[in-house]
């Protein structure tokens, strides 16, 4: 195995946790997936959330 292999096997078993740079790709990776799943929902995401915010009031209030 070459010197620069093992140095990322170290890294990567490393229980100190992880890098900026990793949390910053995690964090894009996330952000991605949040984006295309809004795009292709859309209308249906935007309505649910509605609903659970009209369910969340009433319970507060009191009113059906």
């Amino acid at each position: 195995m070459s010197r620069r292999m093992t140095a990322c096997w170290k890294r990567a078993l490393d229980p100190r946790g992880q890098t900026t740079s990793e949390y910053v790709v995690i964090t894009g990776i996330v952000v991605a997936l949040a984006v295309v799943v809004a795009d292709r929902l859309g209308f249906s995401l935007r309505l649910a959330m509605q609903t659970a915010a009209q369910r969340v009031i009433g319970v507060v209030t009191g009113y059906p």
